[in-house]
């Protein structure tokens, strides 16, 4: 490589040189900006002198020799590029909250957007509705369907005896033995209407009647030796004659060919201060109160007893196993739940002992229709509530017992209450 010339001043190039200067600098010059480094380079010479001479040639009009004045190029000035301006807290938080504005405006622009689709969706629909349509042909079944049905009903929880004053129980209910009388007529004539009513639609000939027990209140309670209207000996024998009276009725205009008593004694019954396990039938006013009614209707082709000396009474229709049973050993203490809890509990606890597809029973005085989740009915009571009732923060009931209808194909098809109460009450 050849060495660089020492730097002379612009006014010491030969014409020549000059001329060599000049047409290396055209030649830079048509590209851009001129870059004396460049130009230095090329001509192998040190760029200052080479700027110098450049700049006393454009002065001068050109290089030396020239008969016309030459087109001088002119580089273009550059300027420098401005640094940019440091960004501030300030400028950051203001492009924060700008995006955060945006966010907020995109997120209220697509809730818009959804609720107009969801408008436009429900006009559609509501247009639609409005269309006229042809209704689907549905003919008529001339031969209606009717099963073999059995009817259940439920009588426990009568009190008979027993006394309450309006006033004991703010008004809400009144009660002696002429309102226990009436309401048991009310009860034996309306399930009969109950039964005829479903016979529509079923062929009934079977009544399974659960004589669920406290039918009396006997002397269970020490206030109620001061309260009761009849004595636990005059008060068997009244509930005695309703029963009676109630089976004749549903014998004679009932048009069943088998009415079946299922027996359930009550722990008002007892005769003993307190509850008695293997010996609880015989020390219960009622236990011989059915054993007395069975031996009055033995040798009925209608009429049968099924009595049970133990606590549970289970008895089969059609292909369901029916488990009967008073309620008392059922303890509830009060919850959030209520009376299900308790009752799903020992139904678990007694299906280990003899399987059953639904129980039946009373005691609470709170009418519960027969569930096919939880398989079970609860009956309601006779006389309402009392003073007791009150006292423990019970829920008012009406006077109500219950009706079921088992279906020979279906199982539990109707529950309905069977009103007691008279239009006077």
């Amino acid at each position: 490589m050849s060495q660089t010339r020492k730097p002379t001043r612009g006014s010491s190039y030969t014409p020549a040189e000059r001329r060599r200067i000049w047409d290396a600098y055209q030649q830079i010059a048509q590209r851009g900006p001129v870059n004396w480094s460049e130009l230095g380079r090329v001509l192998e010479h040190h760029r200052q002198p080479l700027r110098r001479a450049v700049e006393q040639m454009i002065a001068e009009g050109g290089p030396p020799g020239e008969e016309t004045p030459p087109v001088i190029v002119v580089p273009p000035v550059v300027e420098p590029e401005a640094e940019p301006e440091p960004v501030t807290f300030r400028d950051d938080l203001s492009s924060r909250k700008a995006a955060a504005e945006l966010r907020d405006l995109k997120r209220r622009y697509d809730a818009a957007l959804d609720e107009l689709h969801e408008a436009e969706a429900r006009f559609d629909a509501a247009i639609a509705v409005k269309e006229p349509v042809a209704p689907i042909e549905i003919p008529a079944d001339p031969s209606i369907e009717t099963n073999q049905a059995i009817a259940i009903v439920q009588a426990s929880d009568w009190h008979v005896e027993e006394r309450v004053d309006p006033s004991t129980v703010n008004g809400l209910n009144t009660y002696n033995p002429d309102i226990a009388q009436r309401r048991a007529a009310n009860y034996f004539r309306n399930v009969l209407k109950l039964v005829r009513k479903e016979r529509q639609s079923a062929h009934i000939d079977t009544l399974i009647w659960h004589l669920g027990g406290d039918m009396i209140s006997n002397y269970l309670h020490e206030e109620l030796e001061e309260s009761n209207y009849l004595a636990p000996t005059e008060a068997i024998r009244f509930a005695k004659q309703l029963i009676l009276g109630g089976l004749k009725l549903w014998k004679e205009d009932g048009e069943f060919k088998r009415i079946q008593v299922v027996t359930s004694y009550g722990n008002h019954g007892r005769m003993t201060h307190k509850p008695r396990f293997s010996t609880g039938h015989k020390n219960n006013l009622e236990w011989m109160m059915f054993h007395d009614l069975a031996f009055m209707f033995e040798g009925d082709e209608v009429v049968k007893f099924q009595i049970a000396d133990g606590y549970f009474n289970y008895i089969k229709a059609f292909n369901k196993w029916l488990r009967f049973h008073h309620g008392d050993a059922m303890k509830y203490g009060g919850g959030i739940g209520g009376l299900t809890i308790p009752v799903l509990k020992f139904i678990a606890r007694s299906n280990q002992q003899q399987w059953a597809d639904a129980d039946l029973f009373g005691h609470f005085h709170q009418l519960m229709p027969y569930s096919r989740v939880h398989r079970f009915a609860g009956n309601g009571s006779l006389i309402g509530i009392n003073a007791y009732a009150l006292r423990i923060g019970a829920s008012p009931e009406e006077p109500l017992q219950s009706f079921h209808l088992v279906d020979s194909k279906y199982g539990f098809t109707i529950s309905a209450p069977i009103i007691v109460n008279g239009v006077q009450e």
